[in-house]
């Protein structure tokens, strides 16, 4: 929440007119563009080397933690091919992101997803 409100403040620097400056709560998109923000700063601290391989078009590396799950890269993010592709379903539960297994900020995900279900 904290860096959702910290992207909206710099939005509204940097918007000039003040009729077009963000107000009130937080709406989803803002709270999903701070939440993709910090899973591209999990990635790129865990997976540089596939991230840089991914974006250059070459095949990940035989040993990478990655390789089974056929990734891809999307406006900067590691996402899981999927078998689903035709499927009726958002893109994001076709394409869900890559979070490192063990990492503090997947542990605080996965707890909100879980406290949010109840």
């Amino acid at each position: 929440m904290v860096l959702a409100y910290s992207l909206r403040f710099i939005q509204n620097l940097r918007t000039k007119d003040p009729s077009r400056k963000l107000q009130g709560p937080l709406s989803f998109k803002e709270i999903d563009t701070a939440l993709l923000a910090v899973v591209k700063l999990v990635q790129k601290d865990t997976f540089h080397k596939d991230i840089d391989l991914l974006s250059r078009g070459e095949i990940l590396d035989k040993k990478s933690s990655l390789l089974s799950l056929t990734p891809f890269i999307a406006q900067g993010i590691i996402r899981v091919g999927s078998r689903l592709e035709r499927a009726n379903i958002p893109y994001a539960k076709k394409h869900p992101v890559v979070l490192p297994k063990g990492h503090y900020i997947t542990k605080l995900i996965m707890f909100q997803s879980e406290a949010s279900r109840h």
